[in-house]
């Protein structure tokens, strides 16, 4: 039998607005290389259909928050985003305050009618106009609220378990944070548990990625959001004459110089 002896009603606030370095990881997860990436959203830029893409600010000022503020329908149902999830509509303080220089990356004034308008800047251009567009849409949507259950077995109290039951799907309905740790599909804790037996092994190593990467750099301080992903686009660039990272199916590996240069 389990037994419930926790319950407690919990929320999250909207992610961050993307860096570059954290834009271009996740577009090379969809296939995109990451110098395809920085030419496309230059041309973007250019053309005002987006902001600045090498600001290392990660936060929008009050004026630019209000300058968003008349565009934001049109886009939320450009991106196919239902304009009435986004009713916080106030200046949150984790993501709008004073300061900065361009402020964080999001759409530009200049919104496309529709989506494929976008596709003569490059490859990937609509999905970096989509991702952008929702990862700013979400700080305007409500915080996700879920209940996190704690458990034990009533005869066995050192078998746990926890579970996240989500509540209101508030920004997750716009943004999912694939780095975010709520689970936002969680069952709630049943009633009855049966055991099994189940050999454990050591989990492997996860693989690294560019997204792994750039947030060991970050987190080192090391580099820029826009210089970051300059110099990954140029050591993974299959076409120069010695490149020192392979990137496969998202996943990053040393090539032969680079296995040289780090001997």
């Amino acid at each position: 039998t389990v037994q419930i002896v926790g319950a407690q009603l919990k929320k999250t606030t909207p992610p961050a607005l993307l860096t570059l370095s954290f834009l271009s990881s996740a577009l090379e997860a969809k296939g995109y290389k990451t110098d395809e990436v920085l030419a496309t959203y230059q041309k973007m830029y250019q053309s005002g259909i987006t902001t600045y893409p090498r600001t290392e600010d990660k936060f929008v000022t009050p004026d630019q928050f209000d300058q968003m503020l008349p565009l934001i329908d049109k886009i939320a149902n450009l991106v196919g985003v239902n304009p009435k999830e986004l009713t916080h509509r106030k200046p949150r303080k984790t993501h709008v305050k004073e300061g900065g220089v361009h402020g964080a990356n999001r759409p530009g004034k200049n919104v496309p009618n529709n989506l494929q308008e976008l596709s003569q800047f490059g490859p990937s251009a609509i999905d970096i106009y989509v991702l952008l567009s929702r990862n700013y849409l979400a700080t305007l949507a409500e915080d996700y609220e879920y209940e996190s259950q704690k458990g034990h077995l009533e005869k066995y109290p050192a078998f746990t378990a926890t579970a996240n039951v989500p509540v209101k799907a508030g920004w997750h309905a716009v943004s999912y944070d694939a780095s975010d740790d709520d689970d936002v599909s969680g069952k709630a804790l049943g009633k009855m548990a049966k055991p099994f037996i189940h050999e454990g092994f050591p989990p492997k190593p996860a693989a690294p990625t560019m997204k792994w990467l750039f947030k060991q750099l970050e987190k080192r301080d090391v580099g820029t959001g826009a210089t970051r992903t300059s110099i990954y686009a140029e050591v993974t660039n299959d076409k120069a004459k010695y490149p020192l990272l392979s990137e496969k199916r998202g996943k990053i590996d040393m090539t032969q110089y680079g296995d040289m240069s780090y001997g």
